[in-house]
């Protein structure tokens, strides 16, 4: 996760994990554990065609990148919104999906984030 994930892809899937009584846990290649994520929110204000963004709800680093595991979690859920337009380009982030691809674990993505299962050769057509 990098600044500009979309609020609802990112916050709704969270919680809803959380309410499950799902261990969540958010984290970013490039940012340590209790840093911000900024967040946004797409808004069709009147009178225009393409929707503007506004400051969301935001969200926290809870694991350092270094600390993570696969092998601690069942799933990883990749949310949309500018930030994987970044994080595709990232080795560290395209090989955390792939690791969880070839351990056969459940990966998610919403909207845009499909492009980092997408850039593991995950997604086939």
């Amino acid at each position: 996760m990098v600044d500009c994930v979309d609020d609802y892809q990112i916050n709704v899937p969270s919680k809803a994990f959380q309410a499950l009584g799902c261990k969540v846990d958010a984290v970013s290649p490039n940012k340590k554990k209790g840093d911000k994520c900024a967040t946004i929110v797409h808004d069709l204000e009147d009178g225009r065609q393409l929707p503007t963004e506004k400051s969301g709800h935001n969200c926290y680093v809870t694991v350092a990148w270094d600390d993570v595991s696969v092998d601690d979690y069942d799933c990883i859920v990749v949310p949309g919104g500018r930030s994987p337009e970044f994080l595709v380009m990232n080795d560290k982030a395209v090989g955390l999906v792939k690791k969880f691809v070839e351990k056969g674990k459940f990966v998610a993505a919403i909207g845009m984030g499909n492009w980092l299962p997408a850039a593991t050769g995950a997604l086939k057509v």
